[in-house]
């Protein structure tokens, strides 16, 4: 997504995937996701971006604690909230600061995509410039994808069953666990927590909540990894067919051509706005702290026909 990083002040030309970032000087550092995730709290003024082929993220600063998979989610206004599958390997790189920008962790996806970068100068790269390297970059082996067409009953009542009881927490893990793809398959028969809604409301309801400074959690998954930026949104624009966001805690940008389905998802009172690909894939969570008024907003959302 050039366009999307150029609209977020980063480097387009930065290498985007793991072998082109080693060509540039990129080397291996002996980090998993959790260390990585333990070890990026120390920064103070990092440039931290996720991202996929339909949307980015973006935070300063450094980590917020670590958050694995299976505990509760912690929301931060002031730092991007790293949520982690700990046991997911994952290659991480340091890559030196050139002509086409800084220096960088970067974390490659399992087919060898730059899905995760923390840009750093200074003090921040003083200490990462630390790390252990390793000897050579190791292969992830990417997640199995799962066919669209296998629904498991027992699976689909087991769902309908603790629905309701689902944190926000649950609900990212659910999609970390195979991006999503047996989550929104499962959608339309849920029943009356989720509910599809028309794509072309998007734009105008994220210029709703700029104009009205409402808080607003944006939550992109990838590869054993979701960022979460929490903030009060701020101005909304476009680059081209791209939704440009800035809130208080950073920027996010979404790509409308990517985006095959919108749905509104309701686990008791705590309600959301999952956006998915053609091909089951999470794109990215609008989300926010259990708000009354935030959940009134997407069921006032236009479902499709």
């Amino acid at each position: 997504m050039p366009e999307t990083l150029r609209a977020c002040h980063c480097p387009p030309a930065l290498p985007a995937t793991c072998a082109a970032l080693e060509r540039a000087g990129g080397r291996a550092v002996d980090l998993g996701l959790e260390e990585l995730a333990l070890f990026a709290i120390c920064f103070d003024t990092a440039q931290i971006l996720t991202t996929n082929h339909g949307a980015l993220v973006e935070g300063r600063g450094g980590y917020a604690a670590l958050q694995r998979t299976g505990t509760p989610l912690r929301l931060n206004p002031r730092r991007p909230a790293i949520r982690v599958q700990g046991w997911r390997a994952l290659p991480v790189l340091l890559s030196p600061a050139g002509a086409d920008g800084p220096a960088a962790l970067s974390v490659a996806a399992g087919d060898g995509r730059i899905q995760h970068r923390i840009q750093i100068a200074g003090d921040d790269l003083i200490r990462a410039e630390t790390l252990p390297h390793l000897a050579a970059t190791p292969t992830a082996a990417p997640l199995r994808p799962r066919p669209d067409n296998v629904f498991s009953l027992v699976e689909l009542r087991q769902r309908r069953a603790t629905w309701a009881q689902l944190s926000m927490a649950d609900r990212i893990d659910d999609i970390l666990h195979d991006g999503g793809a047996a989550r929104c398959a499962y959608l339309p028969l849920i029943g009356a927590g989720a509910r599809r809604v028309q794509p072309q409301i998007l734009p105008s309801f994220i210029r709703y909540l700029c104009r009205q400074n409402r808080s607003i959690a944006v939550t992109v998954p990838v590869d054993g990894m979701a960022q979460t930026l929490l903030g009060d949104a701020l101005r909304c624009g476009t680059l081209g067919p791209m939704i440009l966001c800035d809130t208080t805690s950073g920027r996010f940008a979404l790509d409308p051509a990517h985006i095959a389905s919108l749905w509104v998802t309701r686990h008791g009172a705590d309600a959301a706005l999952e956006l998915y690909d053609a091909h089951h894939t999470c794109l990215a969570i609008l989300h926010a702290p259990p708000c009354p008024t935030w959940a009134s907003y997407l069921e006032a959302m236009p479902s499709t026909l």
